[in-house]
């Protein structure tokens, strides 16, 4: 006779799965039969996860606006992904995105307006993500991590998939016309700092556009 069984296990990448045989036993077990061949096949399931990417556009005062007319394009590298995998995302491609032999899908390009956000779902616990906005002069950029630091840039850090799925936002303040703005300018004299004899008691600052 013979039994096969999986010893338990932890794993933060797999579900310990179900045994499929021939005879369709849990464990499988069964006779040794002369000159036959029985086939025994243990299924574990890979554990998911997913990730959200969110566009948000404020004003000079950090304040949410309203206008969502204009697109932005962001850039998204995933690896340790499975390999020449089908990948749908539906609200990005219209057809389902293959990842390469190495387990990447590299430059998947995505469309967002102010407000809006996609999910990346179905993809494994630990592989990596990293998103780029396509920059644009007339916004400051910065992106945050669910309710984490926000940091200026246009790229994220290397990112992991893990069982709870986080936010990436991407932040961009909309330079406006005609807004008042605050700026500090502080003098500082050259020289001796002691000698004030010879310099004027004030000095006329023009700020030019």
């Amino acid at each position: 006779t013979y039994t096969v069984d999986e010893s338990d296990f932890i794993s933060d990448s797999y579900i310990r799965g179900s045994v499929r045989s021939l005879q369709g036993d849990s464990p499988a077990s069964g006779n040794i039969v002369s000159n036959t061949t029985k086939a025994v096949t243990w299924q574990n399931i890979i554990k998911t996860s997913s990730f959200t990417l969110k566009k948000v556009v404020t004003d000079n005062h950090a304040q949410i606006i309203t206008d969502n007319s204009a697109e932005f394009t962001f850039h998204v590298n995933l690896s340790g992904l499975l390999e020449n995998y089908a990948y749908t995302f539906p609200t990005i491609a219209e057809n389902p995105v293959v990842s390469s032999d190495s387990g990447t899908i590299d430059n998947l390009a995505v469309t967002l307006r102010n407000g809006e956000s996609v999910d990346f779902s179905n993809l494994p616990i630990g592989a990596n993500y990293m998103i780029s906005e396509v920059s644009d002069t007339h916004y400051a950029t910065a992106y945050q991590i669910d309710d984490g630091e926000i940091k200026s840039g246009y790229t994220t850090d290397l990112q992991e998939v893990t069982n709870s799925p986080k936010t990436v936002t991407f932040i961009n303040q909309k330079f406006l016309e005609n807004e008042p703005v605050n700026v500090k300018v502080t003098k500082k004299w050259q020289g001796d700092e002691t000698n004030t004899s010879e310099r004027p008691e004030s000095v006329l600052i023009f700020a030019r556009k």
